[in-house]
């Protein structure tokens, strides 16, 4: 539903509360739209001693009071019965948690699909138990553990999604292909000073793997993720490597991003200090070795990220950043030999 026939839904029940003296000081909690008819809708309102269903077309109210309030039937049922929430407040969402948790067997909802619907609503939204708890100031516990997406472990205790758990179980199979094949050399080299620590190691391609990921490599199906895994690596060899000096601690530089300009190499540096600070430089006819990254000339930006992306972009493109500094003359911009 669009944001315009909903806001004059919820205008014309605000005005119907209005109108009636035992309602007028209700709040408007939920509205619950057929997805196929925009006249067939419930409205839940409520005060501190009542909570109102409204039916939309007729305005027929039916009233209970919290501790007799049902959820199955005037919630689970409607979106059992394709109708969409349209519009909720953390308070009846702290409310549904609340009674849903007091429930000893999941088993006397008889609308479990519409439950399932309100769960899956909950996690599109982002509507967690840490954000109730903060808005109405409540303490709840996680009804999220009684998804269908969840894996319960053998005790039946809910311990994560099923998604997440696919995700964790590709990371583990992403990191083990890492250290003991793509980049395994790298990690057990012995002219890369002192190897890692097998722990360490472990880190650090379970760092790698969460990071391939979430790029477009992963994406391509087209391939298999070993496939595309390679020329991930292969593509961005020398950032990873950047990486790895960092977190074995051999370096304080890391290569954030590569390219070239008219055939010269340069990347985009992040500068690690011991204080905690970070330098980002845009470093040309860069490289680097088993110890550390080095570059031949470099322009310098302090602590603004931001500027040192958009002129890496123009540099990429072509562009000439001495006359971009030279027309700024700003002292927090210099150009340094290395």
């Amino acid at each position: 539903m669009d944001k315009e026939k909903k806001d004059i839904i919820l205008y014309n029940i605000r005005q119907f509360l209005n109108e009636n003296q035992e309602l007028k000081d209700m709040n408007i909690q939920c509205l619950i739209i057929d997805k196929n008819n925009n006249k067939n809708g419930i409205a839940i309102a409520s005060n501190e001693e009542y909570i109102v269903t409204i039916d939309i077309e007729n305005y027929e109210c039916e009233y209970s009071q919290e501790w007799e309030y049902d959820i199955d039937i005037n919630l689970f049922r409607h979106l059992e019965n394709k109708m969409n929430i349209e519009f909720i407040t953390p308070q009846y969402h702290s409310l549904i948690w609340k009674k849903i948790e007091s429930i000893e067997f999941l088993d006397y909802f008889s609308h479990k699909e519409g439950m399932q619907k309100y769960l899956e609503y909950c996690k599109n939204e982002e509507i967690t138990q840490e954000f109730l708890e903060q808005e109405c100031d409540t303490d709840l516990t996680d009804i999220m553990k009684y998804s269908k997406d969840y894996i319960a472990d053998n005790n039946g205790i809910m311990e994560m999604s099923r998604t997440k758990y696919q995700e964790e179980n590709e990371i583990r199979y992403i990191t083990f292909t890492l250290g003991y094949d793509l980049i395994n050399e790298m990690l057990t080299k012995p002219d890369t000073a002192d190897p890692l620590e097998c722990d360490t190691a472990y880190d650090f391609c379970d760092y790698l793997a969460r990071k391939f990921i979430k790029t477009d490599y992963y994406k391509n199906m087209k391939h298999s993720t070993y496939e595309m895994l390679q020329e991930w690596i292969s593509d961005n060899q020398e950032i990873i490597q950047s990486e790895y000096l960092c977190y074995s601690h051999k370096d304080n530089k890391c290569i954030i991003e590569t390219g070239k300009r008219n055939n010269e190499p340069v990347s985009l540096v992040e500068h690690c200090f011991k204080d905690g600070t970070k330098e980002y430089i845009i470093a040309f006819n860069y490289e680097v070795d088993d110890k550390k990254v080095n570059w031949g000339y470099g322009y310098y930006y302090g602590n603004d990220l931001k500027r040192a992306k958009e002129d890496f972009e123009k540099v990429k493109a072509g562009g000439n950043l001495a006359d971009t500094f030279k027309e700024e003359n700003k002292k927090k911009h210099k150009e340094r030999e290395r």
